[in-house]
């Protein structure tokens, strides 16, 4: 499972949401994650998403995954808010960037990221911007 290797890859840059399981057995539901990595480059490049530099202080978010159920509802805003509290008190990295699509730009702005422009990256047909907070 991809999610299983990102944590390996980076457990201090991966943070779940989860909620009780229906059954008992099964303990926990996963609802809602954000993954990333390390760069050594302040900005979102193809390079950043390929790879994991340990001891770099560029956090590049790849990831923000929110189950369709609970869409809508500010898990995934609560998720980023606390990811951001985690990375600011480990005190080691100087920034997060990220890709957003147009339409959501407004809501990380509001968080405190700012925009840097159009990114240099392409998913599918969507226009994405890159997105930068300075600690």
């Amino acid at each position: 499972m991809y999610t299983r290797y990102q944590q390996i890859l980076a457990p201090d840059l991966f943070l779940g949401a989860f909620i009780p399981s229906i059954s008992e057995k099964q303990g926990r539901r996963l609802i809602a994650y954000i993954f990333a990595t390390l760069s050594r480059i302040p900005r979102y490049t193809q390079a950043s998403l390929t790879a994991h530099v340990p001891d770099a202080t560029t956090i590049c978010i790849h990831t923000l995954c929110v189950d369709n159920e609970f869409r809508g509802v500010s898990v995934g805003l609560n998720l980023v808010l606390k990811f951001i509290e985690l990375c600011r008190k480990r005190g080691k990295y100087e920034r997060i960037v990220f890709m957003a699509k147009k339409n959501l730009v407004p809501m990380y702005e509001r968080m405190g990221f700012g925009m840097i422009g159009k990114a240099n990256v392409v998913f599918g047909k969507d226009e994405w911007f890159e997105m930068c907070m300075s600690f």
